[in-house]
């Protein structure tokens, strides 16, 4: 760009003419800051206060999960589709978990801790409802059952869905046992060493902060029957899982990253203006304004709107697009005001700079939220406003 202009001259900027007129009258930035600045005591006070009192709207405030899709924009297939799904099955059924329990013997010839577990999780408060091995298709099988079937016909995956094309030994068996058998395969290995259960939580919503709070006590359930069956390894698999996990990576990286990136953001800025006291106070002001734009996000969405909670990635994404942005106009407007304070008393310097670049900021602003939405599809007002009051918009 620089050398395009310098071939181009003031030819790119046409029909518009770039010269400087010092006289020029004071666009709306620049009355308004003329006219903070003459109370600056007042005009701080009562943006920190407008801040501060925003940021507290985070507070009470959790992280959700994945967004209910059945309450999503209205018109679209699967907005309409996950609503059908939802009236005719139960709501935690839809995203069903999978617990995975590994055995150093093949439950084939060993089945003894299959019944354990099963015997285990049946018992438990912490699920609603279990399906396993020994009760597939809805059909009980008995761990007998399951080592005769084994020594006669193999490992189930062996089987072809047509019972006439099977080994001898499997179409003497009635077809509901041999469908039972067959459907094995989607619950233990070939091998017979990892078994998987399917487990419906009393709450498996993904969205909701209390069922992804429990996941951890949750994973100590079935950590504690793995033990007690005498499994070496175990795991809990599904959308819950998942989001909590998710979850909690997110606010460990936050964790991480916020005092990281304060810190590089105020040696960048002490370079660039040359200052040791500038950055101490640019900084928090641009913290101060991610946490203001949090407690906001918070107040309009949660308690206003209803939502259970943020989506865990929403502070994230904020804090890279609202630490990046807000320091590079602190840049913007410091070093402007710098240049302007050699020939202009501070006040005058400050008024001016802020008329000269109160455009450019919300401009470059406002092309820094579309950008940031380019890779969605049909991103008009009425999609972007039915998104945003999803948590996982």
């Amino acid at each position: 760009m620089p050398a395009l202009l310098a071939i181009f001259g003031r030819a790119v900027f046409w029909p518009t003419s770039t010269k400087h007129n010092p006289d020029a009258k004071a666009g709306w930035w620049g009355r308004a800051a003329g006219f903070l600045i003459q109370k600056p005591w007042v005009t701080a006070s009562v943006g920190l206060l407008a801040f501060a009192g925003l940021a507290l709207g985070a507070l009470g405030t959790t992280t959700a999960g994945f967004a209910d899709h059945a309450a999503g924009p209205s018109g679209y297939d699967s907005t309409e589709g996950t609503a059908v799904i939802a009236a005719h099955f139960p709501t935690p059924s839809v995203f069903p978990n999978q617990l995975l329990f590994h055995f150093a013997s093949p439950v084939w010839t060993n089945p003894q801790p299959l019944q354990i577990v099963n015997d285990k999780l049946k018992a438990s408060s912490a699920f609603k409802a279990i399906y396993g091995p020994l009760n597939p298709n809805t059909i009980p099988i008995t761990t007998a059952q399951l080592s005769q079937g084994y020594t006669a016909v193999g490992a189930p995956q062996n089987l072809p869905p047509q019972q006439d094309k099977a080994v001898p030994a499997a179409r003497s068996l009635p077809p509901l046992a041999y469908n039972a058998y067959r459907s094995l395969a989607e619950y233990i290995s070939p091998d017979g060493r990892t078994v998987q259960f399917t487990a419906i939580l009393p709450n498996g919503n993904s969205n909701d902060p209390a069922a992804i709070a429990a996941m951890p006590a949750l994973r100590n359930t079935v950590s504690n029957i793995a033990q007690s069956a005498g499994a070496d390894q175990s795991g809990v698999f599904g959308m819950l899982p998942f989001a909590y996990d998710v979850s909690q990576i997110s606010q460990s990286d936050l964790g991480h990253l916020i005092p990281t990136v304060v810190i590089l953001i105020m040696l960048l800025l002490g370079i660039v203006l040359r200052s040791i006291a500038a950055p101490i106070y640019l900084v928090p002001s641009v913290l101060l304004s991610y946490l203001a734009a949090l407690g906001l996000v918070a107040i309009v969405f949660v308690h206003l709107g209803g939502q259970s909670g943020t989506n865990f990635v929403l502070p994230f994404l904020m804090y890279i697009f609202l630490m990046a942005l807000g320091s590079d106009y602190n840049v913007l407007v410091m070093t402007r005001i710098r240049e302007e304070v050699q020939h202009r008393p501070l006040r005058d310097a400050v008024r001016y700079t802020i008329g000269a670049t109160g455009t450019t900021v919300t401009t470059a602003d406002r092309a820094a939220s579309c950008n940031a939405c380019l890779p969605y599809p049909a991103c008009a007002c009425r999609e972007l406003w039915a998104a945003v009051q999803q948590p996982v918009s």
